[in-house]
């Protein structure tokens, strides 16, 4: 019998969009023929002129590093729940009935308990017994606030339809598991249900492989004409093989060399993306043995447009002292077929804490975790974790305890990496 699926989401960064994303590759594959519908709470439910404005100020203000502003913003969700409840409820209620929803699956924190009343009655009324399956997109640790929250607050009489799918918390010295969800979000373990990482269809490939000792090959897509000619212009003065063909390079890494990843999310911040190359170079000038390329992902790039892209490529072509043996290649938007591979390849990933990227990195990547702070002054573990966006520091506590992870800054790192630039 085909299943027809409801997949809600929200725009603004990157993780809950591609969770959405794997939990549609994942039901698509596992029931072939069945109809997903997708709705975007911000863009869809809540929509002009408030959802996109949210939206446009969260990416705006992750560009910028501006922690406080984005606290700010998130300060108002119990304010969106509200206001925008009748909607949102209104809106599922529609769909549940219209489309006979027989699976529900949630990867935001806006508006659940409207979700959950809608759920609830059309479950009476269709005598079915359809759950919200909400997927925890950021690791859970008691920061994680913002889904937790509005959880807690739920009635009883709609906690029963309520199914939480994540993964093992991280627990205080005193906690078990049970306390954690009671504490948290007043949920037994019956209503929690832990699941293997939610990660993209591709980063699967490269799960559990051991580390790579071989060549290695990586494709890299360009999306226009000027973005392709930049990317040809500094290729060509590196010490990496390359093959180009319509847009898209395909690149050749040595056992040897090292890899180095910036992903700071899907809106990264430019001062800081800039801080980290500029340190990169300084280690890579005192081992002209090794072969190091770096690789940073730099969002869209616009034809003309003063972009991260442009700001990076205009930067290497510019620096005297980059050292032969770095390439340095800004990355526009690039693809899971793309992301994968290379997390899996890289020895040292500098990344925000966002959940879907520290799920899908602790998944693939062997090496090095560095987890980027905003701290300005102080670098002590608690002004480092103040300098990480609200539950994205839970993220990162996370990731150092099951990962080795270090919180870093530009002016801090070196030091947690100093041993792959070491003459051998």
């Amino acid at each position: 019998m085909t299943k027809n699926i409801l997949i809600i989401a929200a725009s603004g960064g990157g993780g809950l969009i591609q969770a959405a994303n794997a939990k549609k590759q994942e039901l698509s594959e596992k029931y072939p023929g069945c109809k997903i519908v997708y709705r975007d709470v911000l863009l869809d439910w809540i929509g002009r002129p408030i959802g996109p404005w949210a939206v446009r100020m969260w990416n705006k203000w992750q560009k910028k590093g501006d922690i406080k502003s984005l606290e700010r913003l998130l300060s108002k969700q119990w304010l969106a729940d509200i206001l925008f409840w009748p909607q949102i409820f209104i809106r599922t209620l529609k769909i549940l009935f219209r489309e006979e929803i027989d699976i529900v699956i949630d990867s935001q924190n806006v508006g659940t308990s409207a979700v959950l009343t809608a759920l609830r009655i059309y479950n009476t009324k269709r005598n079915k017994n359809v759950f919200l399956e909400k997927v925890v997109v950021d690791l859970p640790t008691k920061l994680n606030t913002h889904y937790f929250k509005p959880i807690k607050k739920i009635k009883e009489k709609n906690k029963k339809y309520l199914k939480v799918i994540t993964i093992e918390p991280l627990l205080e010295d005193y906690q078990t598991e049970e306390m954690f969800w009671q504490e948290n979000c007043a949920l037994t373990l019956e209503s929690i249900i832990y699941e293997r990482f939610a990660i993209r269809k591709f980063f699967k490939k490269y799960q559990n492989r051991e580390s790579c000792k071989d060549i290695f090959n990586i494709e890299i897509q360009t999306h226009n004409a000027e973005e392709e000619k930049m990317s040809e212009d500094l290729l060509s003065k590196s010490s990496l093989s390359f093959a180009k063909e319509k847009g898209t390079f395909s690149l050749t890494i040595k056992p040897k060399d090292i890899l180095i990843t910036i992903l700071l999310g899907s809106q990264p911040a430019k001062e800081a993306t800039l801080l980290y190359i500029k340190g990169i170079i300084d280690l890579a000038c005192k081992n002209a043995a090794k072969n190091y390329h770096l690789f940073v992902f730099s969002s869209y790039h616009e034809p003309k447009a003063k972009s991260l892209f442009f700001e990076v490529f205009s930067f290497v072509k510019n620096h005297p002292e980059k050292p032969k043996n770095l390439t340095i290649l800004p990355l526009s938007f690039q693809n899971e077929s793309t992301i994968a591979p290379i997390f899996y390849r890289s020895n040292i990933t500098f990344t925000r804490s966002g959940g879907q990227t520290a799920m899908e990195l602790m998944c693939v990547m062997h090496g090095q975790i560095l987890v980027h702070s905003e701290a300005k002054k102080k670098t002590d573990r608690t002004s480092l974790l103040k300098g990480i966006f609200a539950w994205e520091a839970g993220s990162a506590m996370y990731l150092e305890e099951k990962r080795g992870a270090k919180i870093v800054t530009p002016h801090t790192f070196k030091e947690h990496i100093q041993s792959y630039f070491n003459a051998e």
